[in-house]
C-alpha cells in the first residue's frame, strides 16, 4: 500500500493551506534520508553565498517534506491522456523561513546512483507553489477527496504547473508566465491542457527530430532556471504571444536540453 503523509502537518512551510471540507492535499512518503541530503546541501550553499536565498540571517530555512517531480513527452500532448504517461523523476522541497518561500531543493533519486543532491534554487516556482495551493483551496473546486501534491514539468514547452492527482480527478493549476496561452492559477482539467499546449507541441516536433522528451532531471532543472529568468510580467508575456516568437522560446528550452 502507497503510503501518505497529510500536507496540514506543515503549516511552517504551507501557511496558508488547510484542509477543506472532505478534501486534503496529501504528500507522498519521503525517501529515507533524503531531508538530511537536502540539508547538507543547502547548507553548503548558504556558507559559500548566505545571500543566496535572499536572506543573510544566521538561521537555517526550514525544509519541506516533499512532492515529486512528473515529467511528461511533449509527443504525448499531441495525442492525448497524457497524465497517465507522466513520469515521476527527482523529489522536490520547498524552503521557507517564516511565512514567506524562499527556495526549493531537489533530490534525484536513480536506480543505479542513489540519492544525490539537485541543487538548490531560488526559483520563483516555489513561492508559486503556495500561491497555487492557496488559490484552489479558496476556490471550492476540490472534490470530496485526498489529492496528492505533484509539480508538473514539460520543459520543451515552458509548461510548468502544480498538478493535484486523485483516484478520480486531476486539477492542472499553471504557473506563471503562461505565455498567453492560458490563464495564471486558473484551475484546469487534462483535455483543457492538451488542447492550449497541443499547438505547441506539434511545433516543437517540427523543430527537431531528436527524440527529447524532457525528462532528464538535470537537463530540466538548468531549462527551469533559464525559464525563472524570463520577465513574468504580463507586458513581457507578449513576447511569445505570435507563433514565431513562440517558437523561438521552445527552441531555447530545446537547446537547453540538449547541452
Amino acid at each position: 500500500m502507497k503510503s501518505f503523509v497529510r500536507i496540514v502537518l506543515f503549516c511552517a512551510v504551507f501557511p496558508v493551506l488547510v484542509l477543506t471540507a472532505g478534501a486534503a492535499i496529501i504528500l507522498p512518503a519521503a525517501p529515507d534520508g533524503g531531508k538530511q541530503i537536502v540539508s547538507n546541501e543547502v547548507a553548503s550553499v548558504l556558507q559559500h553565498d548566505p545571500q543566496f536565498l535572499g536572506n543573510a540571517s544566521a538561521d537555517s530555512p526550514a525544509i519541506s517534506d516533499p512532492h515529486r517531480f512528473y515529467y511528461v513527452d511533449p509527443k504525448d500532448i499531441i495525442s492525448g491522456s497524457w497524465l497517465a504517461r507522466a513520469q515521476p523523476g527527482s523529489w522536490r522541497y520547498l524552503l521557507s523561513r517564516g511565512t514567506e518561500i524562499v527556495g526549493e531543493a531537489t533530490l534525484i533519486d536513480t536506480p543505479n546512483a542513489g540519492l544525490r543532491a539537485g541543487g538548490v534554487s531560488s526559483t520563483h516556482f516555489a513561492s508559486k507553489t503556495r500561491i497555487a495551493l492557496q488559490k484552489i483551496q479558496d476556490s471550492g473546486r476540490l472534490q470530496n477527496q485526498d489529492y496528492e501534491l505533484r509539480y508538473l514539468v514539460i520543459a520543451p514547452l515552458h509548461f510548468v504547473a502544480v498538478w493535484l492527482h486523485s483516484e478520480t480527478d486531476d486539477v492542472i493549476i499553471p504557473l506563471p508566465p503562461t505565455w498567453n496561452r492560458m490563464k495564471d492559477y486558473q484551475s484546469c482539467t487534462e483535455n483543457e491542457v492538451t488542447q492550449l499546449l497541443r499547438p505547441d507541441a506539434r511545433r516543437l516536433q517540427e523543430f527537431t527530430a531528436d527524440e527529447t522528451d524532457g525528462r532528464d532531471p538535470v537537463a530540466t532543472i538548468s531549462v527551469l532556471n533559464a525559464f525563472d529568468r524570463l520577465d513574468p510580467s504580463p507586458t513581457a508575456a507578449t513576447t511569445l504571444d505570435s507563433d514565431s516568437d513562440r517558437s523561438r522560446g521552445i527552441s531555447v528550452g530545446i537547446g537547453l536540453l540538449i547541452f
